[in-house]
């Protein structure tokens, strides 16, 4: 089983200069598509356009390409660029940071830590070369309650779970206090045929919507393990800094439930390991859990931080591990299944060139040949609108089309 980047494209050459006008090319694109649909983010993109013509600052950001060990991709850079700015802001105002709106407003402050030594342009040296993201995007992580309850068959109740790359833990003491997010509709069909060249008509499928919102409130979850190298008390700016999009921070009630989440103590059935997977070959947790073995091991939206192939196969190897004789693994990532082999995952270059990227994926042990299997597609990476069609494991496993599912939900 391997999951890998796509080795041939132009974002792991070795030409600096190339990679750079890449980078270019993304803040370009997200300029006129930003993520999540974010104006700020187009703003900041289109400062960034700006500043990048100068072929001083093109020669700084070259060197932080080259400096950096392992190579990635040009929308991973500049999300990247865009929280190590955020984390400057929220380190000078924690509650209200000021974050600029608009190119004007953007411009100077890029100037200053791209063009002027000094503290500022030492922390974003050091996030662009060491650090990876972290994020507490807690729609994601409604995936853990769905696949069990999509599964309720194979498990005996209620699952443990191993998350690796929790971060703050946020989303996982979300889950056990059943606070979760609603879906807004669930669309029924697909995206693109297989040769990619129609995109056919999608049709809002209620029955799949209104059980995805019954199973989301179901207790499906018994214990999680959450597993992260970095400690949850450690540099607590930059989780934050990764978690919210520059213009959700103006959305009083998500800023509010944030911020309600970021104070919550301890919560009954959620610990934390400290501790890199990479290094668990073992299958042993550090500490109490030690041998314990779990139904699912979750790597939500962070394989793609691992450029390196032979990374990315030790981390799926570990999950193995950890794993009971009956469990299964999810990915949930900007990824695709590779067509010619679905024991891999390519990780695409760009986020925002494909409808509906962001996939959780299964790989069942007990079904290795099968390799990874689409579970559902989400619309992006909050996970408010999905899809699904006859091919997807959900609508298979929950036998949409059976009219006794539909009266019993």
């Amino acid at each position: 089983m391997v999951m890998q980047n796509p080795t041939e494209t132009a974002f792991l050459a070795d030409d600096v200069e190339l990679r750079t006008t890449l980078l270019i090319a993304e803040y370009y694109a997200q300029s006129l598509r930003p993520p999540n649909g974010d104006p700020i983010i187009a703003n900041f993109s289109s400062a960034m356009v700006q500043v990048m013509q100068n072929p001083d600052a093109r020669a700084f950001e070259g060197g932080l390409i080259q400096e950096r060990p392992e190579k990635i991709t040009p929308s991973y850079r500049a999300n990247l660029a865009l929280r190590a700015f955020i984390a400057w802001y929220i380190q000078m105002d924690p509650v209200n940071p000021e974050i600029p709106e608009t190119v004007e407003d953007w411009l100077p402050d890029i100037e200053a830590t791209v063009f002027h030594a000094g503290p500022r342009q030492d922390q974003y040296k050091e996030i662009m070369t060491t650090f990876n993201t972290e994020s507490n995007v807690t729609a994601r992580e409604i995936i853990k309650v769905l696949v069990p309850y999509a599964y309720r068959g194979r498990f005996d109740g209620p699952v443990d779970i191993l998350d690796v790359g929790c971060s703050l833990n946020l989303g996982n003491k979300r889950l056990k206090k059943l606070d979760r997010f609603p879906f807004d509709y669930i669309e029924y069909g697909t995206t693109l045929t297989p040769d990619k060249k129609k995109v056919p008509r999608l049709n809002v499928y209620p029955d799949l919507t209104s059980i995805l919102n019954y199973a989301a409130k179901q207790p499906t979850i018994n214990n999680i393990v959450g597993v992260d190298k970095s400690r949850p008390n450690d540099r607590r700016w930059w989780p934050i800094a990764g978690s919210l999009y520059p213009s959700e921070r103006k959305d009083a009630l998500l800023a509010q439930r944030f911020n309600q989440l970021m104070n919550l103590g301890r919560v009954a059935g959620v610990n934390f390991v400290h501790g890199d997977f990479l290094d668990m070959n073992n299958g042993k947790l550090p500490g109490k859990h030690g041998q314990k073995k779990f139904d699912i091991v979750s790597l939500i939206t962070m394989e793609y931080q691992h450029s390196a192939e032979e990374e990315q196969q030790i981390i799926l190897e570990n999950a193995l591990r950890f794993l009971k004789p009956n469990g299964l693994i999810v990915v949930q990532d900007f990824a695709n299944i590779n067509p010619q082999n679905p024991l891999k995952l390519d990780f695409p270059d760009s986020w925002f060139n494909e409808p509906f990227l962001y996939k959780a994926m299964i790989f069942d042990p007990l079904e290795p040949e099968k390799g990874f299997q689409l579970f559902i597609q989400w619309i992006n990476g909050r996970c408010s609108k999905g899809l699904a069609d006859a091919s997807s494991l959900i609508m298979q496993k929950l036998h949409i089309l059976h009219p006794d599912l539909r009266t019993a939900v």
